[in-house]
């Protein structure tokens, strides 16, 4: 359960004991590809409970940029902690764990396996995060309704529209409420409705105390955030 205390965002454990949730910190980071850099002693912070555009035009690094933070791609310099916690220093063990317990991926290609049903991918999903069993049923049914696609455990990905291919890769975040989730264009080739769907969804996910940060070139986009990380290419 996330709550607030002394205005900062907290979860109560088993016990009732309040815990603030950690903060992102990025510090010099510096990154270069091709003999290229996309960024120099790049520096922000990032409060849980918030939603944070990167934004920039094409060739910035805004993927890479994100890809850095999830720890999908090294950085050249610099650092990132999550808390106390030194993230780009991690051993693998302490990523994969990470991964399970803290980290939600939102990739353009929804990363959804097209031949199964959306709920063995909900499924999948929650056994990765040691969900147990008992619950998985019930936060399936309780995500799917919440992204307006309650009628849908059944069906086959590849049977779904590319609009609602998202929102089944969001009601997977919501099974897990992950503090941290990362997502690289998630209105891009949506029409209008959808979009606002998607972004009230990823509202609540940050209203829950998630800390949601996202690639987007859509300055509408960026409107609907708390705050902004803006890349330029350093030529």
């Amino acid at each position: 359960m996330t709550d607030i205390f002394n205005g900062i965002q907290a979860e109560t454990d088993a016990a009732g004991t309040l815990h603030p949730l950690a903060a992102l910190d990025a510090h010099g980071l510096t990154k270069g590809i091709n003999g290229r850099t996309l960024w120099h002693d790049l520096g922000f912070h990032i409060d849980p409970g918030t939603i944070t555009a990167i934004t920039g035009p094409s060739g910035a690094g805004k993927t890479t940029l994100l890809n850095a933070i999830g720890l999908l791609e090294p950085i050249d310099r610099g650092a990132i902690t999550y808390g106390h916690q030194r993230l780009d220093r991690l051993n693998r063990g302490s990523i994969r764990r990470l991964y399970r317990e803290t980290y939600g991926f939102l990739f353009q290609n929804y990363a959804l396996v097209d031949q199964w049903t959306v709920g063995r991918n909900l499924d999948l999903a929650m056994s990765s995060a040691g969900i147990p069993r008992s619950r998985r049923a019930c936060l399936a049914s309780r995500s799917l309704a919440q992204v307006g696609l309650a009628d849908k455990r059944d069906a086959k990905v590849y049977t779904l529209s590319g609009g609602e291919q998202q929102r089944v890769a969001i009601a997977r975040l919501l099974t897990r409420s992950p503090r941290i989730v990362l997502a690289d264009e998630p209105t891009a080739a949506l029409d209008p409705d959808n979009v606002n769907r998607v972004m009230n969804l990823l509202r609540g996910l940050a209203d829950q105390g998630s800390m949601v940060i996202m690639t987007t070139h859509n300055p509408d986009i960026v409107s609907l955030t708390d705050q902004h990380i803006t890349l330029m290419p350093d030529d």
